[in-house]
């Protein structure tokens, strides 16, 4: 049986994830941001309303794969429109599932809390330069979604298994948006109708509210994340590791 993950948020400091193979619970600690409460975000009255895995795919043809790697690494041709068309249709066909072929999870969110489900999910190629694209539609009523996101990882011996977890932080509208193990963190600009993105080097002074705060704390947001989720939200990748 394969094994799905469900997060239920409770009031006060626990967190409960459960899956069908047991329940773990976390404290909810500090993060060595001051004065800020942190919680998995999940929503999960969006996965009661979600479509079928195969009506979400269809929305896999709005990706731009010119970013993606060739088969030969020394290929540095332009991608023909041909091509584009065959990538966006293998994706389509295939759906939401990671390098080893299994199938993505979906975690269902209201990122921008405009009342819409948004969610995120995993596209995974194998082959000699495995990848995954972490994918993030953007709910926009009408059971259709646009993406908003996609962020290429190139895979060796382990998974992202949820692409993006939602925290709440006390006192803040919007969540932010954490991938574990890359470290990136986004958090959705109404008025520009984009993400903030949380790097290294995010100058201070050029974000409002929450975000410029944590970006000198983001690794350690990072940290508290994947120690929530089961397995530090890791899973082996089909590759065995380099001898």
């Amino acid at each position: 049986m394969k094994r799905r993950w469900y997060i239920t948020i409770l009031f006060g400091a626990s967190i409960l994830i459960t899956s069908e193979r047991g329940v773990a619970s976390a404290s909810d600690r500090s993060t060595g941001i001051p004065e800020k409460r942190l919680a998995l975000d999940m929503k999960r009255q969006c996965a009661r309303v979600a479509p079928s895995r195969e009506d979400l795919a269809k929305f896999l043809a709005q990706y731009d794969p010119t970013s993606d790697p060739r088969a030969d690494v020394y290929d540095e041709s332009s991608w023909t429109n041909e091509e584009i068309a065959e990538l966006r249709d293998d994706l389509v066909e295939f759906g939401f599932i990671y390098p080893n072929d299994e199938p993505s999870v979906i975690t269902w969110m209201d990122f921008d809390m405009d009342g819409n489900c948004d969610f995120t999910a995993t596209v995974g190629i194998g082959g000699m330069r495995s990848v995954q694209r972490m994918m993030l539609f953007r709910g926009i009523g009408g059971g259709a979604f646009h993406l908003v996101d996609a962020h290429i990882s190139y895979m060796e011996v382990t998974v992202t298994v949820v692409p993006y977890v939602p925290v709440a932080i006390k006192g803040e509208t919007l969540p932010v948006l954490v991938l574990p193990s890359g470290g990136r963190v986004l958090q959705w600009n109404k008025v520009g109708q984009s993400f903030d993105v949380c790097e290294a080097a995010f100058p201070k002074d050029s974000a409002e509210g929450i975000l410029a705060s944590i970006c000198a704390n983001y690794q350690d947001l990072v940290r508290w994340t994947e120690k929530r989720l089961p397995n530090g939200n890791e899973q082996s990748s089909w590759r065995k590791p380099q001898e």
